[in-house]
């Protein structure tokens, strides 16, 4: 789907193009996994635990962070040596170590569409996460 948000409006709108049943999303390729870690909340040790499952679930899958400092930046790393195996583990640890919203994943849909716009525009991304 995509976010609508008019001009001069303050109405948020949310169009949804495919609705997957949540059990069918680990079967759906991931382009990318994004990890989001807080200074604030996160300290070493959680980059030391993070290091440790990434290990674990190593595969295919690019993966992201996002780093929100203190002061307010957010800082969005490529992690270049690792890739990672998106699985129903991987992000239940994700959300163990990281809390809620700490995780999403870039999940390329490739359903069927009917009309000749929407095939010019290729294969849509859906984000599921915690």
């Amino acid at each position: 789907g995509t976010v609508d948000r008019r001009p001069g409006s303050e109405e948020t709108n949310l169009v949804v193009s495919d609705l997957v049943p949540i059990s069918e999303i680990w079967s759906k390729p991931v382009r990318h996994v994004t990890v989001k870690l807080s200074e604030s909340q996160h300290g070493c040790s959680t980059l030391d635990r993070l290091a440790a499952i990434v290990r674990r679930h190593a595969g295919s899958v690019p993966l992201r962070m996002v780093l929100e400092l203190a002061d307010g930046r957010r800082v969005l790393m490529e992690a270049d040596r690792d890739k990672v195996s998106w699985s129903q583990q991987f992000l239940l640890e994700l959300v163990e170590l990281l809390g809620s919203g700490g995780v999403r994943a870039a999940i390329t849909l490739t359903t069927k569409r009917r009309d000749a716009d929407s095939v010019r525009r290729g294969p849509r991304s859906a984000v599921a996460g915690s």
